[in-house]
């Protein structure tokens, strides 16, 4: 991992979607659309974009025309693609026929602030459930300008709660 608990995605230069992959009655299929909290504007998947067309359970059956194997890791086929638009065939099938479609995404080159983004939220929404959304949880990765600005990033969107837990790492 990066060290933060978060889960780190592949090093190399792929173009990267946001999401949680797994394998599904023989096709790649997307588990997660991963997304930071709503004040995340610029914490967003390319497949959280508006007008993109899919979702969560949806089949990635091809990439610019190329069958996705599972016999690969799905980020074989975003190879030298960080940061570009590819075409990806989408289905809510397993299987390419006249349901599949196409649609147009442009890739990240990284991952890492997006899948640190939706772990924040995922702890935020985890204290929220636990005390009946009377707590809020904010995460400030270090005491310099980034973990300043990532303290008032989150700060506004629950400065009414009862309590707030700020978990500070290192």
């Amino acid at each position: 991992g990066n060290g933060d608990g978060a889960p780190a995605g592949p090093r190399v230069n792929v173009g990267m979607l946001g999401v949680d992959w797994e394998v599904h009655e023989g096709a790649y299929r997307i588990a997660t659309i991963l997304r930071g909290a709503a004040w995340d504007s610029d914490a967003i998947s390319p497949l959280g974009m508006p007008g993109v067309d899919v979702s969560e359970g949806d089949y990635v059956l091809a990439v610019n025309g190329l069958a996705l194997s599972t016999d690969e890791d799905p980020y074989a086929a975003f190879q030298g693609m960080a940061s570009k638009e590819v075409v990806l065939t989408v289905s809510t099938k397993p299987r390419m026929d006249e349901e599949a479609r196409e649609v147009i995404v442009k890739t990240m080159g990284s991952e890492s602030t997006l899948r640190t983004r939706a772990w924040i939220e995922k702890n935020r929404k985890y204290v929220s459930d636990m005390t009946d959304g009377r707590v809020g949880y904010i995460y400030v990765p270090d005491t310099g300008l980034n973990g300043q600005n990532n303290l008032f990033r989150q700060f506004y969107g629950q400065s009414l709660k009862d309590a707030l837990i700020i978990d500070e790492r290192w």
